[in-house]
């Protein structure tokens, strides 16, 4: 039961912070956004625990002139990650922690919009930009949904889940209502955005870049296809002990509307693979994602949302673990109002780490925007 004592203890604490967030002015051209996850480790993992994570981001976002654009935000994230103190898994069931207690400087970029493109530049998330599709990154709390598309991150250490970001670029832009290309760098280097160093400024292309290419095919209004390639030039530990320059890998995606209309109740879906072939130091060298989403699944309840998703990434031969690590989650969103929601998250972690007995992980998530 302590677990379930410790859950509730931290249900209350965002109760409070919730009451806290609302009563928040807001000024023309800022956000607040607040997310907090509570969780506890029912049963398996190595030990019955249960944690807080919080993730606090202020942003600005403002016209220059009728191309021209600029945003501007910091994060704020502290709390307890209860995949490493009680489960043991790769992906992390907390997607708002983000390494520990530590302010960021997340982004500082300027936009330019062309008749059939954009460019943004400066300091970004390459998270952001690329490796979620669909609802995968919207209604989903684990870590292998919610932060860079999943095992992209594990697979390659130069992605880092947000709120990490570095100095980049990226392009996108559009050949014909069915067809859009993207692309982007980014400073990579392993060791910038941690929770250590949240604020790294310096400009070391020397250390490492990381880029990648999309095309994205629209053959309906409903559904998007995609294939993506990356490639970073970092230095990457390897499972024998050394490091080694250089790693990369391939993903594909399909989502969209399977059924319903535009608006009102309506089922979505996403399926992604992802491949990244260097076995000697990619944790995961291939991992695929499948989910669905049912919008508005009460017509007394047309904001909330109910979300069922399945991942598995396999463990890398040359890493010791064995098999996959596979997690099943099943979470509802209640919108309270516009700007508050409540996510009754549960989730199962089969094979956690390659090491651990499987888990059963119940929660909630705690979103707030003004």
């Amino acid at each position: 039961m302590k677990p379930l004592r410790a859950l509730a203890a931290g249900l209350l604490t965002l109760a409070a912070s919730a009451a806290s967030a609302a009563s928040a002015q807001e000024a023309a051209g800022f956000r607040f956004d607040y997310t907090a996850d509570a969780f506890a480790n029912l049963s398996g993992g190595f030990r019955d625990d249960a944690t807080i994570a919080h993730q606090a981001v202020l942003s600005y976002a403002g016209l220059l002139s009728e191309r021209w654009s600029v945003r501007a935000a910091a994060a704020a994230t502290f709390g307890d990650s209860l995949s490493e103190r009680a489960i043991g898994d790769v992906q992390g069931v907390q997607g708002a922690y983000a390494g520990g207690d530590a302010l960021w400087l997340y982004e500082a970029s300027l936009t330019r919009e062309f008749a059939r493109g954009i460019v943004t530049f400066g300091r970004l998330s390459s998270g952001d930009a690329f490796g979620t599709v669909g609802t995968m990154g919207e209604e989903f709390v684990n870590s292998a949904f919610s932060s860079n598309g999943g095992a992209v991150s594990i697979n390659d250490p130069g992605r880092l889940p947000s709120p990490a970001s570095s100095w980049g670029a990226t392009l996108a832009w559009r050949w014909s209502d069915r067809l859009e290309t993207r692309g982007g760098l980014f400073l990579s280097d392993p060791e910038r955005a941690t929770a250590d160093r949240p604020a790294d400024r310096s400009f070391r292309p020397a250390d490492g870049v990381l880029g990648f290419a999309e095309v994205v095919a629209r053959p309906s209004e409903a559904w998007e296809l995609g294939a993506g390639a990356y490639a970073d030039s970092a230095r990457f530990d390897t499972f024998d002990g050394g490091s080694e320059r250089g790693n990369g890998g391939l993903y594909g995606w399909v989502a969209g509307r399977l059924a319903g209309p535009d608006e009102g109740r309506r089922l979505d879906g996403f399926l992604m693979l992802q491949a990244a072939p260097r076995d000697d130091r990619s944790l995961q060298p291939f991992a695929a994602f499948a989910g669905l989403t049912l919008a508005a699944p009460f017509a007394s309840r047309p904001d909330d949302a109910l979300n069922l998703a399945v991942a598995a990434g396999r463990f890398s031969d040359d890493s010791g673990l064995d098999g996959a690590e596979t997690v099943l989650e099943l979470n509802y969103r209640y919108a309270v109002s516009d700007q508050l929601s409540l996510r009754p998250d549960l989730q199962y972690v089969i094979n956690p780490g390659g090491l651990h007995d499987d888990a059963l992980v119940a929660g909630v998530q705690l979103l707030v925007g003004l």
